[in-house]
Protein backbone atom coordinates (compact mmCIF):
# COMPACT_ATOMS: atom_id res chain seq x y z
CA UNK A 1 0.00 0.00 0.00
CA UNK A 2 2.44 2.35 1.20
CA UNK A 3 4.48 1.84 -2.44
CA UNK A 4 0.80 3.16 -3.92
CA UNK A 5 1.13 5.57 -2.27
CA UNK A 6 3.94 6.53 -2.87
CA UNK A 7 3.92 5.97 -6.55
CA UNK A 8 1.14 8.46 -6.81
CA UNK A 9 2.37 10.78 -4.13
CA UNK A 10 5.30 11.13 -7.28
CA UNK A 11 3.30 11.92 -9.72
CA UNK A 12 1.64 14.65 -7.82
CA UNK A 13 5.46 15.90 -7.38
CA UNK A 14 6.39 15.48 -10.79
CA UNK A 15 3.50 17.85 -11.64
CA UNK A 16 4.83 20.45 -8.65
CA UNK A 17 8.30 20.88 -10.30
CA UNK A 18 6.98 20.89 -13.77
CA UNK A 19 5.10 24.09 -12.73
CA UNK A 20 7.98 25.64 -11.00
CA UNK A 21 9.93 24.96 -13.93
CA UNK A 22 7.63 26.52 -16.57
CA UNK A 23 7.22 29.05 -14.17
CA UNK A 24 10.61 30.20 -13.80
CA UNK A 25 11.38 30.06 -17.65
CA UNK A 26 8.90 32.49 -18.23
CA UNK A 27 9.44 34.65 -14.85
CA UNK A 28 9.91 37.69 -16.77
CA UNK A 29 8.00 37.24 -19.63
CA UNK A 30 4.54 35.90 -17.85
CA UNK A 31 1.23 37.03 -18.73
CA UNK A 32 -1.54 37.05 -16.68
CA UNK A 33 -3.21 34.40 -18.76
CA UNK A 34 -0.26 32.72 -17.96
CA UNK A 35 -0.15 33.36 -14.77
CA UNK A 36 -3.76 32.25 -14.16
CA UNK A 37 -3.15 28.95 -15.86
CA UNK A 38 -0.28 28.43 -12.89
CA UNK A 39 -1.87 29.14 -10.49
CA UNK A 40 -4.97 26.92 -11.22
CA UNK A 41 -2.52 23.95 -11.90
CA UNK A 42 -1.21 24.79 -8.41
CA UNK A 43 -4.09 24.73 -6.37
CA UNK A 44 -5.54 21.03 -8.59
CA UNK A 45 -2.18 19.81 -7.61
CA UNK A 46 -2.82 20.61 -3.95
CA UNK A 47 -6.21 19.51 -3.78
CA UNK A 48 -5.22 16.29 -5.54
CA UNK A 49 -2.38 16.01 -2.58
CA UNK A 50 -5.30 16.48 0.03
CA UNK A 51 -7.65 13.99 -1.74
CA UNK A 52 -4.96 11.40 -2.32
CA UNK A 53 -4.31 11.57 1.62
CA UNK A 54 -7.59 11.22 2.49
CA UNK A 55 -7.67 8.27 0.38
CA UNK A 56 -5.27 6.27 1.95
CA UNK A 57 -5.42 7.04 5.55
CA UNK A 58 -8.19 4.17 6.04
CA UNK A 59 -6.18 1.90 4.78
CA UNK A 60 -2.81 3.16 6.69
CA UNK A 61 -5.34 2.72 10.02
CA UNK A 62 -5.82 -1.08 9.29
CA UNK A 63 -1.87 -1.63 9.17
CA UNK A 64 -0.70 1.08 11.68
CA UNK A 65 -1.61 2.76 15.02
CA UNK A 66 -3.60 6.19 14.81
CA UNK A 67 -0.40 7.78 16.33
CA UNK A 68 1.90 6.33 13.38
CA UNK A 69 -0.46 7.27 10.53
CA UNK A 70 -0.98 10.82 12.43
CA UNK A 71 3.08 11.00 12.59
CA UNK A 72 3.43 10.00 9.13
CA UNK A 73 1.12 12.72 8.09
CA UNK A 74 2.53 15.17 10.01
CA UNK A 75 6.29 15.08 8.73
CA UNK A 76 4.85 14.49 5.08
CA UNK A 77 3.49 17.67 5.63
CA UNK A 78 6.69 19.39 6.74
CA UNK A 79 8.64 18.06 4.37
CA UNK A 80 6.18 19.42 1.23
CA UNK A 81 5.92 23.21 1.72
CA UNK A 82 5.19 23.84 -1.95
Amino acid sequence: MYENYEGDLFKLNDRTVMLIRNYARNYHSITNEMAMKLTDEFLAVQAERQNLKVSYVTGFRKVLSDTKVARYYQLETRSVRW
